[in-house]
């Protein structure tokens, strides 16, 4: 050490890494700072800025684990004690797998050898679920800006009373499996196919939203690029709860009106909750869809009667 005063960085919150507070700004007065005080720190430690090309592993790990511990603590950096798998730059909230999820069995043989042990989920903490219910919400398909889109949110308004309880029921084991939301425009027929989404993912289902309208065109684009779009058709038929949203647009295609009995027809034979909605009168589905959905042993169709939720714009005065 020497006798020259350190100039600290004014940092007004700590950093997860050095680098991060190196970008923290690109301005020439921060950066000015950062290069005098590094320059100050490799003179007061100038045993931790040797040629170590020629020094065994080991007493390399050390001196850069040394140099990059006085860093962290020059720069105000409070480093973890037991550091996150996940995010090294915080706490691991399990400190026996770290947040990893996994922990390997370590025993001993007679002559104190060490054992190790297959891994296996960790007894102490939910992180191997936590990322299993965050890979199932992902695949569900639901966008960003519908995340608020639940049960709980849903308004309950006049004539939106069995349409709310039929979606919730198919996910919580009603005696159907097939629902058919029939309604005007803006009266929570997607809200409700959301939350019921998100919810049978919530409960371990593998569960999927798509847009009739946008599901059509990706298929058509897997056709014109020869990329298995039989394969996207045989995922959407066998995944364990499906929401289709808006079947009434251009199902009076031959091809559209085929595929959504496909879907529908196999989903129907299979018992695999489905949920379809539609602004549409339901005569002018295809007659064999129409049979479907007037089993009673197996679906149900629910009108919802509520008003247009969405808010109107003033006429200009």
């Amino acid at each position: 050490m020497t006798g020259r005063q350190s100039t600290a960085i004014p940092i007004q919150q700590p950093f997860s890494t050095p680098t991060e507070v190196f970008n923290k700004t690109k301005s020439g007065d921060f950066m000015a700072k950062y290069n005098k005080a590094r320059g100050e720190f490799e003179a007061e430690h100038p045993e931790l800025f040797v040629d170590d090309r020629h020094m065994p592993m080991r007493q390399r790990r050390d001196i850069l684990t040394k140099r990059n511990e006085l860093w962290r603590e020059k720069l105000g950096i409070v480093a973890p004690q037991v550091p996150s798998l996940q995010d090294g730059s915080r706490e691991a909230a399990c400190i026996k797998c770290r947040d990893g999820g996994w922990v390997q069995p370590i025993s001993t043989d007679k002559d104190g050898n060490r054992i190790y042990g297959a891994a296996v989920p960790c007894p102490n903490c939910n992180a191997q679920e936590d990322e299993k219910a965050r890979r199932r919400l992902a695949y569900a398909g639901i966008p960003d800006t519908q995340s608020m889109a639940t049960f709980e949110t849903f308004k309950r308004v006049k004539g939106s009373e069995d349409a709310y309880d039929s979606a919730k029921a198919l996910v919580f084991g009603a005696q159907f499996y097939v629902l058919l939301l029939m309604g005007p425009y803006g009266n929570g027929k997607t809200h409700l196919a959301y939350a019921a989404v998100r919810e049978a993912a919530k409960q371990g289902m593998k569960a999927r939203f798509l847009y009739f309208p946008d599901m059509l065109a990706e298929i058509r684009l897997r056709i014109d690029r020869s990329d298995n779009s039989q394969g996207f058709i045989e995922e959407v038929k066998a995944v364990q709860f499906l929401a289709l949203d808006e079947i009434g647009f251009e199902h009076n295609t031959p091809w559209a009106a085929g595929l959504l009995e496909e879907i529908v027809n196999h989903r129907y034979a299979g018992t695999l909750h489905t949920i379809l909605t539609t602004n549409r009168d339901i005569k002018t589905l295809p007659m064999p869809l129409q049979s479907r959905f007037k089993d009673r042993g197996v679906a149900k169709i629910v009108l919802n009667q509520a008003p247009d939720y969405r808010p109107k714009k003033k006429a200009p005065a």
